[in-house]
């Protein structure tokens, strides 16, 4: 699954917008994926407090048994 909506730009609030979009995304693909599927989320610019995007996405996946398998041009992978 590749999530890139709702651009992550503009002032602060659009940019939590963008986040919480994201989360709300992942919330209801979840029931959808499969034991072995990937999650790659787009506009991740800072890997230790994952501003962007996946600022509420990925602290979220983690917890829920996700790993992140590669981080690369802001763009970070999870698996499971």
């Amino acid at each position: 699954m590749f999530l890139d909506s709702y651009d992550y730009a503009g002032d602060e609030k659009n940019k939590k917008l963008a986040s919480e979009h994201q989360l709300n995304e992942i919330k209801n693909a979840e029931k959808n994926l499969e034991a072995n599927s990937l999650i790659l989320i787009d506009d991740i610019f800072n890997t230790s407090s994952f501003q962007g995007k996946g600022e509420l996405s990925i602290p979220y996946l983690l917890n829920k048994g996700w790993k992140i398998i590669n981080y690369a041009d802001t763009q970070i992978l999870l698996s499971k």
